[in-house]
């Protein structure tokens, strides 16, 4: 069964290491535009079902609360059978009130993502990110009835102390969510960070995950793809579907969509998607790709092998690549075992070498 993506392009104030499209600053005319402009988009896709619904951005809980009733009415009549297996929505902590945590859980959300990133001042002040108080966050979602909640958590960060990953991870822990994701930060032209020459820490990012990855694992919590943790079932089945290769619709600029092999995504303007909508006319596409079969094999392949899981060895996919499959897996780059094909876990953070043999 297919996911959906809706995209809010809209923010308080942009993250330094932000490369999403989104509109800082917008006010509430703006918004309610973009509103309406999402309904007339969801127009051309009546017959659409989803399994699973993903709400991100920018920053969805700068929406007010009759904002995003209005949001996830919408989003509501693309749920197979009338409700979604799973229905999650990003949170910046500093954004949420008891009000809108009740629309969300009201509006048939049964999932959040709040950002945290770090505990630590100085780390948030590097990432330019505007603080918030996260623990305060989880508690309103706990409040409003969310008995799934993900954090996310930041590594790699230039000058970030061992001392600080701990303490952001024993936070973390401290509340006990159900899912955890760790992401090395990147750093993107374009962004505040590249304009100002900060440069990645990689090897600080690996030594995190690998630490954080050994205190997960003894707190409960598995590894089942390589920046995400979850406690058993608690698995984010909307990103599974993107890396098993799954259908998805995106609405809103900028979002993406994939259907057996085509892919498109939306252009990122505002004012563009806006207007076309309101002239009776789909939003101008940034891309559009129709994948050879070749191409939909080796990025099923390269998603694939993300995932604890891997990919069963019988799949019809590893014909196109398997001369190069037989080589890494003579070189002890992969395994086959229970008849499935991995990375093995010792080699998953560094995996790119492998993964780059199936472009």
């Amino acid at each position: 069964m297919p996911g959906l993506y809706v995209h809010v392009p809209f923010c308080r104030s942009k993250c330094g290491y932000c490369d999403f499209y989104s509109v800082p600053g917008a006010g509430e005319a703006a918004m309610d535009r973009w509103l309406s402009a999402l309904e007339a988009e969801a127009g051309f896709y009546t017959g659409f079902r989803a399994d699973t619904l993903f709400i991100g951005g920018g920053t969805p809980s700068v929406l007010s609360p009759d904002q995003l009733r209005r949001l996830l009415d919408l989003a509501g009549s693309f749920a197979a059978g009338g409700s979604f297996a799973e229905a999650t929505m990003e949170i910046n902590p500093g954004t949420l009130d008891a009000e809108k945590a009740a629309a969300m859980a009201a509006g048939g959300l049964n999932r959040a993502s709040l950002g945290m990133q770090s505990d630590s001042p100085g780390v948030l002040g590097t990432l330019r990110r505007e603080p918030g108080d996260f623990r305060g966050a989880f508690r309103t979602l706990r409040g409003a009835g969310f008995a799934n909640i993900s954090l996310d958590l930041m590594t790699g960060v230039p000058s970030q102390a061992e001392e600080e990953v701990r303490s952001a991870l024993a936070a973390a822990l401290a509340l006990r969510p159900e899912h955890v994701s760790v992401y090395p930060l990147e750093i993107h032209d374009g962004t505040p960070l590249g304009s100002a020459g900060l440069a990645e820490d990689p090897d600080g990012a690996e030594t995190a995950w690998r630490l954080i990855s050994a205190e997960l694992d003894k707190a409960g919590y598995a590894r089942y793809e390589v920046s995400n943790f979850a406690l058993p079932g608690r698995e984010c089945r909307h990103n599974l579907n993107y890396w098993r290769g799954g259908d998805y619709l995106g609405l809103g600029p900028a979002a993406a969509s994939h259907f057996s092999g085509l892919r498109y995504a939306t252009e990122p303007d505002l004012e563009k998607y806006c207007a076309a909508l309101e002239a009776g006319r789909q939003p101008p596409r940034a891309s559009l790709e129709v994948l050879s079969e070749r191409q939909r094999a080796g990025e099923r392949i390269m998603l694939g092998l993300r995932l604890k899981e891997g990919i069963e060895a019988s799949d019809p996919i590893f014909i196109e690549f398997k001369a190069g499959l037989g080589e890494l897996l003579a070189a002890g780059k992969l395994e086959l075992e229970e008849g499935r094909v991995r990375i093995p876990a010792k080699d998953l953070y560094v995996s790119n070498s492998v993964l780059s043999r199936f472009v």
